[in-house]
């Protein structure tokens, strides 16, 4: 191995641009964290984690045009 980490970090930096489309991206999926966490502060939403529930486990299900 005769390439060192830093060589290789310059190389792939060097070689990955950054646009500025990227930056607009990211922009958006942080107006979008934001919009999620002011509905889970406001009770409209639940934070699940990483495991995905399933629709017997929520706690209120509203089901619509349905016969009970």
């Amino acid at each position: 191995m005769d390439k060192s980490i830093t060589a290789s970090l310059k190389k792939v930096i060097k070689e990955n641009k950054i646009d500025k489309n990227d930056f607009s991206v990211v922009k958006g999926y942080y107006e979008a964290i934001k919009i999620y966490d002011n509905l889970v502060s406001d009770g409209l939403a639940e934070k699940r984690g990483y495991n995905l529930k399933t629709i017997d486990c929520k706690k209120n299900v509203v089901l619509f045009n349905t016969l009970v």
